[in-house]
């Protein structure tokens, strides 16, 4: 089916939607297909997809949902992995003399993690989101990138405490 191109009628694009379509195109654009990729699943024409997409607002919405708000979410949480979290952590263990389960909460703040911080800085300097595919073992990377993690550490910490201290 690749590189095939499809041409049908308006009529018969329209005919060809099915209800299920709806789950199936948030999922593709999950995994980052195009327009053309995903007109190509279902083996339509781009012109049709874009037909399927206007008129059917559920399927619009989800072509929207499995590309915007799936890659915000992500990022969302890449951001919060590198610059650190609270998290609520609930124990519970047997107490024998009371005889029953007693359970404890608190607040616990989780660090930032160096490998997060350096994926966050290298997507948002790339200008596009999720384009690159960084092998951070790799000579031929800019030193920032491909830096050993406990290089990378020191100069997050070094550009943190001007940032925090300023100099």
């Amino acid at each position: 089916m690749q590189g095939t191109l499809f041409v049908e009628s308006e009529e018969e694009g329209m005919a060809a939607y099915r209800p299920e379509f709806v789950s199936q195109v948030y999922k593709l654009c999950l995994l980052g297909l195009s327009d053309t990729e995903v007109a190509q699943f279902f083996e339509v024409s781009r012109a049709t997809l874009t037909m399927w997409r206007d008129k059917y607002e559920h399927f619009g919405k989800a072509m929207k949902d499995g590309r915007t708000i799936a890659d915000a979410e992500v990022a969302y949480s890449l951001y919060q992995q590198a610059t650190g979290y609270t998290r609520r952590v609930i124990k519970s263990q047997y107490d024998k003399e009371a005889g029953r389960f007693v359970r404890d909460e608190w607040d616990e703040f989780v660090q930032g993690d160096v490998k997060a911080q350096v994926a966050w800085l290298t997507f948002r300097r790339r200008g596009t989101l999720w384009d690159a595919k960084v092998d951070f073992g790799n000579p031929a990377l800019p030193d920032a990138v491909s830096a050993k993690p406990a290089e990378t550490a020191q100069d997050a910490s070094k550009i943190y405490d001007l940032m925090t201290k300023g100099g």
